[in-house]
C-alpha cells in the first residue's frame, strides 16, 4: 500500500482499510510505503499515484488498485486478493486471430 508522510484522506482511508483487512487472516502481509520517501519501491511495483494498492502473491502479476476501494470497488479488492492468493482467476484470455 502506497501513501504519503503526510496523508490525504482517502490515504489515510485506504491505508486503514488494507490494515484492517490484514487483521481477517494471517494469510494477508500489508507493507505500507510512502510514496516520496520510498520512490524505488515505487518504481518497482510501477506505482505512479497515491493512494495505490499492489495486490502481490507468490508472483507480481501488475495487479494495482487505485483510489480508495470502497463500494464496489471493495469487492473488487477482496476478489483480486483471493485470486492472486489461488494464482487463478475467472477471467480468459481472448486471443487474436491468426
Amino acid at each position: 500500500m502506497f501513501t504519503q508522510d503526510l496523508e490525504c484522506r482517502f490515504c489515510s482511508d485506504t491505508r486503514i482499510l488494507t490494515q484492517e483487512l490484514a487483521t481477517l487472516s494471517d494469510k494477508i502481509d500489508v507493507d505500507v510505503y510512502d510514496f516520496l520517501a520510498d520512490n524505488q519501491k515505487a518504481k518497482e511495483y510501477g506505482i505512479d499515484k497515491i493512494p495505490a494498492v499492489a495486490v502481490i502473491g507468490k508472483v507480481d502479476h501488475g495487479l494495482r488498485i487505485y483510489g480508495i476501494p470502497y463500494g464496489y470497488e471493495l469487492q473488487t479488492l477482496v476478489e483480486a486478493i483471493i485470486n492472486v492468493s489461488r494464482g487463478t482467476t475467472d477471467l480468459t484470455i481472448k486471443r487474436k486471430p491468426s
